[in-house]
């Protein structure tokens, strides 16, 4: 699907792929190349944590984005014979973490589990980004970890105003 939408988007998958690129660059992820538009390994097919982490911020802004990666179930338009179509999510914390806000799980055999995650309480929304996680459901797990750790131990930051134009940012209260 992801070929076929680039083809039809672009002319070529080469193209397409040109594009993908120019726009990580404009969104300042630096160590991010890619080289194909469905993620399955391949040379010159890389990123870093800090760049899904800050891609994943960026669509998360989006709120149609953020409505999709939150679904548990998707219903497609019907095939052309009228058949319905649905997807289930892959991410299965959406069931079982309190506050899950979904992303984007993964794998290939050369990257093993990936998942971006995101995960709201109180006000507060976190993320964590897991690379190369390995056992069954090894992800979720890690991520269940990382959330509970983070909501747990680290504390709300209250209101501050800084720079020019002020901005609100958030400051350090110790839990």
């Amino acid at each position: 699907a992801a070929t076929a939408i680039a083809e039809h988007i672009s002319g070529s998958v080469e193209e397409f792929v040109a594009l993908m690129n120019q726009r990580a660059a404009e969104l300042g992820l630096t160590n991010t190349s890619f080289a194909n538009p469905h993620g399955l390994d391949a040379s010159d097919h890389y990123t870093s944590a800090r760049d899904l982490l800050h891609l994943a911020q960026v669509a998360m802004e989006n709120p149609r984005f953020a409505e999709v990666v939150k679904a548990k179930k998707l219903v497609f338009p019907p095939a052309p014979d009228g058949t319905p179509r649905t997807g289930s999510s892959t991410n299965l914390m959406l069931d079982s973490y309190e506050g899950s806000l979904g992303v984007k799980t993964g794998f290939t055999a050369q990257a093993l589990l990936t998942y971006v995650a995101a995960a709201e309480r109180e006000g507060r929304r976190l993320y964590a980004v897991l690379l190369g996680s390995d056992g069954d459901r090894a992800h979720f797990a890690d991520a269940t970890e990382l959330f509970d750790y983070g909501f747990k131990e680290l504390g709300f930051f209250g209101d501050a105003s800084t720079g020019s134009p002020y901005v609100t940012l958030k400051g350090r209260q110790i839990p």
